[in-house]
C-alpha cells in the first residue's frame, strides 16, 4: 500500500481520546486544514465542542476559512446555531471576520465570497 504524505496523526494514532481528536480537529479547522478534517477517522468528532463550547465550525468561521466552513455545513451537516460559552454562534464569528476583511479593505470578490459563507450559516434547519 502506498502511503501519501496526507496520512496524519488523527488517523494513525489509534489511542487518541475523543477529546484529543477534537483538539486536533479544532486546530485543523482554525488553520484551514480541510484535508485533516475530511480524513478524520471519526466524523462524529466534528460535531463536538471543547470546554468553551467552541466547535470546529466556530474556529473555521473565526479564522475565515470558507472551504472548511462549507465542508462542515454542507457535507458533515454540523449544527450551525450552536453557541459557545459566551453565547456566540458560528455566524457571530463569521460576522467578526467580515469586519476584519472590511478593515483590511478586502476586494469585493472576497467580501462576496464570505457573504456566501455567512448565508450558509443562516439557513434554517
Amino acid at each position: 500500500a502506498q502511503h501519501s504524505h496526507s496520512d496524519n496523526e488523527v488517523n494513525d494514532n489509534m489511542d487518541t481520546t475523543p477529546q484529543q481528536m477534537l483538539h486536533q480537529l479544532i486546530y485543523a479547522a482554525s488553520h484551514g486544514d480541510l484535508e485533516t478534517l475530511q480524513n478524520a477517522s471519526s466524523q462524529d468528532a466534528l460535531h463536538l465542542h471543547d470546554y468553551d463550547g467552541r466547535t470546529p465550525l466556530h474556529l473555521a468561521c473565526a479564522e475565515g476559512h470558507s472551504e472548511v466552513v462549507q465542508y462542515l455545513v454542507t457535507e458533515v451537516n454540523v449544527d450551525v446555531v450552536c453557541k459557545d460559552r459566551w453565547g456566540n454562534t458560528p455566524h457571530h464569528e463569521a460576522t467578526k471576520w467580515r469586519r476584519k476583511l472590511e478593515e483590511q479593505t478586502a476586494s469585493e470578490e472576497t467580501l462576496a465570497k464570505w457573504d456566501g459563507v455567512m448565508a450558509m450559516l443562516m439557513r434554517e434547519r
